[in-house]
């Protein structure tokens, strides 16, 4: 069976087992369609039925038998797939993120003079512009995909080098 990634988990909501996340609004229409996402869990997908979902942009949902923050928090940074028989784009529209950078998604970031900065977990579409998120020191950082910033991109070897701003890092 085929999954699309259409969003994922930020962390906990309260303490009732509500957990935060993100979901790519062309799946929108699809989700509210469906009974359950489905997680990764030990290297397969898993179904978990959705109790109910609120918010849009950044959805608050519950997972049935999922009653309190310390079983949300199991679902920290994992991403949320679809069947993709429940999804109703195209290929062709799927694979349009509209994102120039969405490619280095899974890069090493690194930085010119800082050395390994960190995992990109996600790339954003912010107002201004793209952002990658980035696992820094266990916590996830936005650092500006600007071209000027860029000295380096390694496609063979997944890593990207920046030379980022004094103290970029440090806020």
């Amino acid at each position: 069976m085929d999954y699309i990634e259409i969003g994922k988990i930020n962390k906990p909501h309260g303490l009732g087992g509500e957990i935060k996340a993100v979901i790519d609004e062309r799946y929108w229409n699809d989700v509210a369609a469906v009974e359950a996402f489905f997680v990764d869990q030990h290297g397969a997908k898993t179904p978990f039925f959705i109790e109910y979902l609120r918010g849009k942009g950044a959805l608050i949902l519950k997972f049935e038998d999922i009653d309190s923050k310390e079983d949300a928090s199991l679902f920290t940074r994992k991403k949320i797939y679809l069947r993709s028989q429940d999804v109703s784009l195209t290929n062709e529209q799927i694979n349009d993120t509209g994102l120039r950078y969405s490619f280095l998604e899974g890069f090493m970031l690194f930085d010119q003079q800082a050395g390994a900065v960190g995992l990109i977990e996600s790339v954003e579409d912010f107002p201004q512009q793209e952002m990658a998120c980035v696992d820094y020191h266990k916590k996830i950082i936005l650092i500006p995909l600007l071209q000027n910033w860029i000295i380096e991109v390694d496609e063979i070897s997944n890593k990207i080098i920046m030379n980022l701003p004094e103290g970029l890092l440090n806020i």
